[in-house]
């Protein structure tokens, strides 16, 4: 199982977040050590977390929740 590399992020939802384009898995990391794989993510939607407004956290993890609001999951 190849698993995504993780980057730390600004944001009270998450810590950290890692995508795998081969599988297109969304791997998000929350504050309390929760890690879940989102399936079906494309790239795309990937980059639009990763461009979300990082200063201040808000909107990273609003894209994080568009994102991941109709995906299957699995907890890892």
């Amino acid at each position: 199982m190849e698993t995504a590399a993780l980057t730390p992020i600004k944001s009270s939802l998450a810590s950290h977040v890692g995508y795998n384009e081969k599988t297109q898995k969304l791997t998000v990391v929350f504050p309390n050590g929760a890690r879940y794989e989102y399936d079906n993510v494309t790239k795309f939607e990937f980059d639009s977390i990763m461009e979300a407004d990082s200063v201040t956290g808000s909107s990273i993890g609003k894209r994080i929740k568009e994102v991941i609001k109709d995906k299957k999951y699995v907890k890892v």
